[in-house]
């Protein structure tokens, strides 16, 4: 798995490349918490690399969205795998944040 970030202008985009499996989504919540650190007004998570994803890093991001929500970032999915985007609207997270593809 990849992280790479990306500003363009008050906004961060997160793109994360390849299955987030247990370890990975290790990785993850370290990044997570380190791009939260940074405060920013807003962020946007490309998951469209991302075929497969554990319940840890479903959670990952879920801490994520509420550690932003403290500080009243915006938040959005833009770009979700094929794979992931039934799960994600099974789930209802869709009504959480938006999630496009």
């Amino acid at each position: 798995m990849l992280v790479a970030i990306d500003k363009k202008g008050d906004i961060l985009i997160v793109k994360i490349v390849g299955a987030i499996d247990n370890d990975a989504a290790k990785t993850l919540r370290f990044e997570l918490a380190e791009i939260a650190a940074q405060k920013p007004s807003q962020v946007v998570l490309d998951l469209s690399q991302v075929p497969a994803m554990g319940s840890i890093g479903i959670g990952n991001i879920l801490m994520f969205f509420k550690t932003l929500q403290g500080f009243n970032a915006c938040f959005e999915i833009n770009g979700i795998h094929e794979d992931l985007y039934p799960f994600f609207k099974t789930t209802k997270l869709d009504r959480l944040f938006p999630i496009s593809q």
